[in-house]
């Protein structure tokens, strides 16, 4: 089994017992809380699903394969939008939809910055995969360097090159022909972070990527999951729900926020508030970035 994927069963066992412990005193009936938690929970082991499958594609051989389309690297030319300093909500008030780790919703002061219109692209980072600095320790982090250096893996998770030097994708059902407009993912915290700082911007805190999102037109916030840069951490007055052990084993300073949602996402976890998180160093998942300039 997969190394990402072997907790599930344990978590669906929690989740069981919980269910059963709280039944008897109906709280999970209130306002459905049960069959929404259990809707949002699956789709989550959906999208699980949907990496595992990729990950076999991505052992298996595509050497015959011919991408149609040859990948054009571009220089990174995105339209801002401007958030204007003021007092945000953050978090979701809503009695039957939000994860513990959404409560309690709260106001946040934010300066005044700006973020990108849409994600960044496949040609966006092709640009940085064909420039010297890649493999350079000046646009890394430390820890983000210490990871390349044991990787080496300059390119996303989910590419792979033609012999004719051609870049092509792989999903589930196999390899595909890139498009250079389409949002990146396969990239991992630490790259992210390093193509930020290569351009000159940074990763938004996920409290400026949710007010953009709930008061904004962002482009694209479903086609790829959304590297943040804060680490995931409890709200103030923060309770867990439906067990202790849902979201606070995972405020450990190990793990940092994703927003938004990929394709493989369901609707039904798709809104600003839903707080996703991933450790630094996984790249499996759909997830790119979306950047800030002060």
């Amino acid at each position: 089994m997969i190394a990402w994927a072997k907790d599930i069963q344990a978590e669906n066992y929690c989740l069981l017992e919980s269910a059963v412990t709280q039944l008897t005193s109906h709280k999970l009936l209130i306002n459905d809380y049960l069959i929404h938690f259990l809707i949002q929970h699956y789709s989550q082991h959906i999208e699980t699903m949907m990496m595992v499958l990729t990950a076999i594609q991505i052992q298996s051989n595509h050497t015959e394969f011919v991408p149609s389309r040859t990948l054009e690297s571009h220089q990174q030319q995105n339209e801002f939008i401007t958030i204007e300093s003021s007092i945000y909500n953050i978090g979701n008030k809503e009695n039957n939809l939000p994860y513990d780790n959404e409560h309690p919703i709260h106001s946040v002061e934010l300066n005044s910055f700006k973020i990108a219109r849409s994600p960044v692209s496949n040609g966006d980072y092709l640009n940085f995969i064909n420039s010297a600095v890649y493999s350079s320790k000046e646009v890394w982090s430390d820890k983000g360097w210490e990871w390349f250096s044991n990787d080496k893996t300059a390119h996303p998770y989910h590419w792979q090159k033609h012999k004719n030097g051609d870049w092509y994708g792989i999903d589930h059902q196999g390899p595909y022909s890139l498009d250079e407009h389409q949002a990146i993912y396969g990239l991992n915290y630490f790259e992210v972070e390093a193509y930020a700082r290569w351009v000159g911007g940074r990763l938004p805190h996920e409290y400026e990527w949710e007010a953009a999102a709930k008061n904004y037109q962002l482009e694209q916030t479903g086609s790829v999951w959304e590297w943040c840069g804060n680490e995931f951490h409890p709200y103030d007055g923060f309770s867990p729900y439906p067990y202790a052990g849902y979201s606070a084993p995972y405020f450990d300073g190990q793990h940092y926020v994703v927003k938004g949602g990929s394709r493989y996402t369901k609707e039904h976890i798709k809104r600003a508030s839903f707080r996703n998180y991933y450790q630094a160093d996984k790249r499996h998942i759909f997830a790119g970035c979306r950047l800030v300039y002060d």
